[in-house]
């Protein structure tokens, strides 16, 4: 196992053996989450692609019939790839201070040629239309962790802070902060970090899934606003050996989230699994995969799951479509 991989393995063991209660979720209803049955369980396999152009992902996404990865390892930041075959299409995003250039950027498509750049490094936001600069605009905050476009000019994204964690819906064009989702360390000893989550948006429905721990909320989104928060968990708090959630997507019909309840972290073993739910919580499917799997994609155009490896930077891809 390399370095980089036991490094990601020990973040999920530090995030596993920590029990903390949610915060600013007392509006919301609790569900218990209903188990998968036996028929509802698969155990899957997957087929792997070598990236040969990516030396590390740090992030992805789709659009258009691209994946486009996002790697700080590379001379490039932003690789796009045919999303049939992964045959390498092109590369942009040169790094550095001057014009043109990036230090930490966030990538968040806008149509087939323009896109907005959020990068934190030069403390700006840079809207790109056929590779030129069309307009530069201030930081929604300081640092902007993990954004995603809601609703152009509403975009979701996380800010951290060593007593605090919040999931931030902003008007990227007047800065305007619209609502906001907040998880308080309050021992105040900078262990926000704890209460950390993966998240997603589709149309008017907002998904997070705790890092730690055996639950996930959906809530509507209605005019920027926050409403109708549902909780749903499961058996208690994972030990230290059984990290939860660490992607989760969404679909027109389905919710998806990326499990390591079966992996073993101390010995890098084990397998990830995938659950799927409908908008109404109710399991549908439990696929058990072949692989450990840091983060995910639903490629609904080709019908299949995408799965990134932290074991051997692969693309690991599982044709499969969820007839129900």
């Amino acid at each position: 196992m390399s370095t980089r991989n036991f490094k990601f393995l020990i973040v999920l063991l530090c995030l596993a053996s920590c029990q903390q209660t949610p915060k600013n979720l007392n509006d919301a209803v609790l569900k218990k989450k209903t188990l998968f049955s036996e028929n509802e369980r698969s155990e899957v396999r997957t087929n792997a692609f070598d990236l040969d152009t990516v030396v590390v992902i740090d992030e992805w996404l789709l659009h258009e019939n691209q994946l486009i990865c996002k790697s700080r390892k590379n001379k490039f930041f932003f690789y796009h790839f045919n999303l049939k075959d992964f045959s390498y299409n092109k590369a942009w995003g040169s790094k550095g201070e001057g014009p043109d250039e990036f230090i930490a950027p966030h990538l968040l498509p806008l149509s087939s040629t323009s896109c907005l750049v959020i990068d934190n490094g030069k403390r700006e936001v840079v809207c790109l239309d056929n590779g030129g600069v069309v307009k530069k605009m201030l930081m929604p905050t300081k640092v902007v962790s993990s954004p995603l476009m809601y609703k152009y000019p509403l975009i979701g994204y996380v800010e951290k802070s060593p007593h605090k964690i919040v999931w931030q819906i902003q008007n990227i064009e007047t800065l305007e902060r619209i609502d906001s989702l907040s998880f308080i360390d309050d021992t105040r000893q900078g262990n926000s970090f704890l209460y950390d989550f993966c998240w997603d948006i589709h149309e008017n429905i907002l998904l997070l899934a705790s890092l730690y721990e055996d639950r996930f909320m959906m809530a509507e989104i209605q005019n920027g606003r926050i409403v109708n928060k549902v909780l749903y968990y499961g058996d208690g708090l994972a030990d230290e050996n059984t990290p939860c959630y660490s992607d989760v997507q969404c679909t027109k019909e389905y919710i998806y989230l990326l499990s390591q309840k079966e992996v073993d972290i101390r010995k890098g073993e084990g397998f990830s699994v995938v659950e799927i739910y409908d908008y109404n919580g109710n399991p549908k499917m439990l696929l058990e995969l072949d692989i450990i799997a840091r983060r995910m994609l639903v490629d609904t155009e080709n019908e299949r799951l995408l799965f990134h490896s932290p074991m051997d930077d692969e693309i690991h891809v599982l044709d499969w479509k969820v007839r129900l």
